[in-house]
C-alpha cells in the first residue's frame, strides 16, 4: 500500500533548540497562524516556519511552506498527487 498521508508541522525555537511541533487547528478547521502544541500546552510562536511531511517509500520528505495558508494548500495538493500516484496515474 502506498503512503498517502501528509501532515503539517511547525518548526519553532523551544528552550534554545529548534523543534517540530503540531500546529493548532481552529473551529473552522483552518490553522491558527503562529500557534502550536508544545508538551501538551498551546503556545504562540510567531517566528515559526511551516513544513509539510510525507513519505516516498522509506524516505521522509520535509517541504517548507511560507505560511499557514500555503501549508494547508500544499498538504491538499500533495495528498491528491500521492493518491493519484497510488492508483497508477503518472505524468506522461
Amino acid at each position: 500500500m502506498a503512503n498517502r498521508k501528509v501532515s503539517i508541522w511547525m518548526y519553532v525555537k523551544i528552550g534554545g533548540r529548534w523543534r517540530y511541533a503540531k500546529p493548532i487547528e481552529g473551529r473552522n478547521h483552518k490553522l491558527k497562524p503562529g500557534w502550536c502544541v508544545v508538551e501538551g500546552v498551546e503556545q504562540y510562536h510567531p517566528r515559526g516556519a511551516y513544513y509539510i511531511r510525507y513519505r516516498e517509500g522509506a524516505k521522509t520528505i520535509w517541504r517548507k511552506c511560507s505560511n499557514a495558508a500555503d501549508a494547508t494548500i500544499a498538504r491538499e495538493r500533495q495528498e491528491v498527487y500521492l493518491a493519484a500516484h497510488a492508483h497508477g496515474l503518472t505524468n506522461a
